[in-house]
């Protein structure tokens, strides 16, 4: 485990305890990797509203415009079509994904237009687009697609292009690294194999502790890193307010535009 404390834009501790690798009795330090899961579809967001800032994207083009590849079930689509804000705001009504969709085999090397190639029929709008929030992977992985599209190149060299480089995060990688840097997963005490996810931009991102704070200073100067501007403030203000459900429109202001975790206060 790795904790890192920021206090009025600075970082003011950074603390490291226990073992990266058992086995190997490896210390975690500042420079281990962990995965970040779903911390990734942050990175999905930020990469859209950087388009959106550009001129390139709209939150309210529709999916079937942007990837008309793609293929998925609307029964509304004609009055409510799915635009690129439900992928981003969990809100096309989609199922997440399946076990066989999450744990498909050889995926190290599968392409996202490949992945998403393979379960269309878990793509099916059970209520209109836009009207209730839940939590899909598989909207996060389309948009990044969407970005892969309109850029021309992969997502990962996207956001290594755009935003890890930017962000001075050298060994953030999509990828399994090559050598024992990365936290090695236990369950009940026994060393698992590394998880190659077929959509990647939905959760494979691995980073140093040290490394993610910076996207949290980025996060907090609102869009500023090392003097320069990646996003404008705005951009950052709209990828934490959603803004296509029915609780926004009765004015819960609550929520982030890449994901919304439930808690339970009882527990």
């Amino acid at each position: 485990m790795v904790i890192g404390i920021i206090e009025n834009g600075e970082t003011v501790w950074l603390k490291t305890f226990g073992k990266a690798n058992l086995a190997k009795n490896i210390e975690a330090n500042e420079q281990t990797l962990f995965r970040k899961a779903s911390v990734t579809k942050m990175f999905v967001a930020l990469s859209v509203l950087q388009l959106v800032e550009q001129g390139k994207l709209n939150l309210q083009d529709k999916l079937a415009f942007l990837a008309p590849e793609i293929v998925f079930e609307n029964p509304w689509e004609k009055n409510n079509p799915i635009r690129l804000v439900h992928l981003l705001e969990h809100t096309t009504g989609w199922q997440d994904t399946k076990l066989a969709e999450a744990t498909y085999p050889d995926s190290a090397d599968l392409t996202l237009a490949t992945a998403l190639s393979l379960f269309a029929k878990n793509r099916t709008s059970r209520w209109v687009p836009g009207s209730r929030f839940s939590y899909s992977n598989i909207g996060s992985a389309i948009a990044a697609r969407i970005v892969e599209k309109v850029t021309g190149t992969t997502f990962a060299s996207y956001v290594q292009q755009h935003w890890f480089n930017r962000l001075n995060m050298p060994t953030a990688t999509f990828f399994q690294p090559e050598n024992e840097t990365l936290a090695t997963p236990y369950m009940q005490q026994q060393a698992q194999p590394y998880w190659h996810l077929p959509y990647r931009p939905a959760g494979s991102i691995n980073s140093s502790a040290k490394e993610l704070l910076n996207l949290v200073h980025f996060l907090l100067k609102r869009g500023e890193f090392d003097h320069q501007t990646l996003l404008s403030q705005s951009s950052i203000d709209r990828m934490e307010l959603p803004m296509s459900n029915l609780g926004t429109s009765a004015g819960i202001t609550d929520g982030t535009l890449w994901q919304i975790i439930p808690v339970d206060i009882n527990r």
